[in-house]
């Protein structure tokens, strides 16, 4: 398929909206170019048997492998995706569509082999004669029969909208809405997701920096810190430190970001931070 239709309202969707909060607009991105590939390709797509296909999806997003595995995992987490027993990846929505489309196809095809669609007959009328009427003219069967009215225009439009909006409600089933804001931290019982917003604040308050959201990597680093009891302090004292040593620097200054300071090198970093402050703690005494 070339194309295929797009709901400007899908951006409200739930599914979209839990996958966006919890991996960041690039996951977004990354699923409608998967979702492409599958119209295009009118099957399942498999990235495990084409890894020079996955890779130049990565190469086009600008993002690594890690973190479209990461993408997909919150598709098929959120049920955007499925993940078939061999590894592919399919959508429940797209392939509705792609066997509507493939039927209509046959349809249009077995009618070409007959000719296309048939001719309207011509409307036959009568000639006019000189010849006046009886009085009483028989009434016979081969009198012409009343013309059908053809819808207008107007009436034709609304037909097609009705179509169009049957169409739009196969491909696009209603969902349950989702939690509310102030309810969504329930779901996250551990407090992970409130952890993580604490986090993003202590990044922008000590870089000076505004970012809206953390992406899908920054994310799973964070898991790891939050199971092994790491504080707002040790995150706090990491970016603190990484800040003063890499900000002078400006091929270093660029590596200030969350998916850096809070990846697999946090606790190298938190080691270095401590034993820093440490340092300066018996300065100061000795002074």
């Amino acid at each position: 398929m070339k194309y295929f239709d797009h709901d400007v309202e899908a951006y409200k969707d739930d599914k979209i909206v839990l996958l966006r909060r919890e991996c960041g607009g690039a996951a977004i991105d990354a699923y409608w170019t998967l979702l492409e590939l599958i119209y295009r390709e009118e099957t399942e797509i498999k990235p495990t048997d084409n890894p020079v296909g996955f890779a130049s999806v990565c190469f086009f997003l600008q993002v690594s492998e890690d973190d479209l595995k990461t993408y997909i995992e919150g598709m098929v987490k959120y049920g955007l995706l499925i993940q078939t027993d061999d590894g592919g990846l399919t959508s429940p929505r797209a392939v509705e569509n792609i066997e509507g489309y493939k039927s209509r196809c046959h349809t249009n095809k077995a009618n070409g082999g007959k000719g296309g669609r048939p001719r309207k007959a011509p409307v036959q009328t009568e000639r006019k004669t000189d010849q006046k009427p009886t009085e009483n003219p028989a009434e016979t069967e081969d009198e012409p029969s009343e013309k059908q009215e053809e819808p207008s225009r107007g009436e034709k439009e609304k037909e097609k909208e009705k179509e169009k909006e049957k169409e739009k409600e196969k491909i696009y089933p209603q969902t349950p809405t989702a939690p509310p804001q102030d309810d969504f931290d329930e779901i996250n019982d551990d407090g992970f997701a409130c952890f993580g917003r604490d986090v993003l604040a202590v990044f922008n308050e000590e870089t000076g920096s505004a970012l809206p959201v953390l992406d899908g990597k920054t994310w799973c680093g964070l898991r790891r810190i939050f199971d092994a009891g790491r504080t707002l302090d040790d995150i706090r004292a990491v970016t603190r430190d990484k800040r003063d040593e890499w900000q002078p620097d400006q091929k270093m200054r660029r590596f200030i970001r969350p998916s850096t300071l809070y990846g697999e090198k946090f606790e190298e970093y938190l080691a270095v931070a401590s034993q820093s402050a440490r340092e300066e703690a018996e300065y100061d005494d000795y002074a």
